[in-house]
């Protein structure tokens, strides 16, 4: 009985050193492959910002001339089509400005009012319509950029084939060594949507024609499988 009960537990020793070398073995044999994805794609979406700045001695008289350019840009922008909700007023600012005299000293010279307006228009092609109202509206800076209304949508598409082409690669070359291909272990992914918005930037500088220019988005995705 003594025997056959040293046995037993011989048998389950080795049963379990079998089953934690399988696991350890198991956790050690990993394959991390990257898959790349890219796409061409034209902004559809015009980020505008106008800027009001009034300067005059008296502050009253600054700010309603401040005031009268927010009106007439509030005005003409019932005739732009923006986006829905886009539409941001920046609180005023208003500063004390110097200015150095023949003597050396510094005298106060008038009081400077700025407020800043933004919104979004989703035609690109309706930019130079929209400027042409807005600069005959009232006297404004205009700065406006290219963007994408929905980036997250097509980095989502990106990423999905981006992971299929890097567990294709892991499993081609775990079936060449003789393994199956597991769970996921990890995943690292990176991707900048700043270059695109830099490089949109850069073209309305250079002049390169009217409208957006297509760029690309790409993303890389570094993934981590199990296998058995």
């Amino acid at each position: 009985m003594a025997r056959r009960t040293i046995i037993s537990a011989v048998l389950l020793s080795l049963l379990i050193f079998t089953a934690c070398s399988k696991e350890e073995r198991r956790g050690l044999r990993a394959i991390r492959m990257t898959g790349v994805a890219d796409t061409l794609v034209v902004p559809d979406r015009v980020v505008w910002t106008l800027t009001m700045n009034d300067l005059d001695p008296t502050l009253v008289v600054a700010k309603e001339a401040n005031d009268a350019k927010l009106a007439a840009v509030t005005a003409a922008l019932a005739k732009v089509r923006l986006v829905a909700g886009s539409l941001r007023v920046g609180s005023a600012t208003i500063e004390r400005q110097f200015r150095r005299c023949d003597d050396g000293v510094n005298r106060f010279s008038h009081f400077g009012v700025r407020r800043t307006v933004s919104f979004h228009q989703d035609d690109p092609e309706a930019v130079d319509e929209a400027l042409d109202i807005l600069v005959s509206a009232a006297d404004v800076e205009v700065a406006s950029y290219y963007d994408l209304a929905d980036p997250e949508a097509i980095m989502r598409r990106l990423r999905i084939r981006a992971m299929d082409q890097a567990r294709g690669k892991a499993a081609a070359i775990a079936d060449h060594v003789g393994l199956d291909l597991g769970q996921i272990t990890s995943v690292n992914v990176q991707e900048d949507l700043s270059p695109f918005r830099r490089n949109q930037r850069h073209d309305e500088r250079q002049g390169r024609g009217a409208g957006p220019q297509a760029q690309y988005l790409s993303t890389q995705v570094n993934v981590g499988f199990e296998t058995y």
